[in-house]
């Protein structure tokens, strides 16, 4: 049962976060981020990008962050994607509440589920490979194999690169 419950509790997290922020960001203005030398925080520069460009600055972004999730859970038996989640999701839902007051449910759903569920996934399948050797680490408890578990982390990350390539197509001018 241990085995999975750590991917129920960040669905949980997840879904709580972004609940929560989408009923937050309907009722207020999100500041604009400022800029700085990486492309991802300045939209026009973003998208004034080539395509493979713009592929590698999205896909480099969200390696990092499952990366950090893989390596730091293996530190904190977990935690740290716990809360990286719950923050995760709370500033995905700001946005998607604001956006909900300019477009429709559908354009958003169309737009954001195509590549938002994959990059997700591969994320948490870091994560949670991340989890499994904390888990080995610290309690001496094996649930998959080392084998697996490598099987795991390729997978998100392959699943991350192909929803980078995916959210490029949807964000194109």
């Amino acid at each position: 049962m241990l085995k999975y419950s750590y991917l129920f509790l960040l669905f949980i997290l997840y879904s709580i976060g972004i609940s929560y922020g989408i009923i937050v960001g309907k009722d207020s203005v999100i500041i604009d981020v400022p800029t700085n030398d990486n492309p991802l925080f300045d939209i026009e520069s973003f998208l004034n990008l080539g395509y493979l460009q713009r592929v590698y600055e999205i896909a480099h972004n969200n390696l990092v962050v499952a990366l950090q999730c893989l390596f730091f859970n293996i530190f904190t038996v977990g935690i740290y994607s716990v809360l990286h989640s719950l923050y995760n999701s709370f500033i995905i839902g700001l946005f998607l509440g604001e956006a909900l007051t300019k477009v429709t449910v559908l354009d958003l759903l169309l737009k954001f589920l195509s590549y938002g569920l994959t990059e997700l996934m591969g994320i948490w399948l870091l994560a949670y490979s991340g989890f499994l050797i904390s888990i080995k680490f610290f309690f001496g408890r094996r649930f998959f194999s080392k084998k697996r578990i490598l099987y795991f982390i390729l997978v998100g990350i392959f699943l991350i690169i192909e929803s980078a390539f995916i959210e490029n197509l949807c964000i194109q001018k």
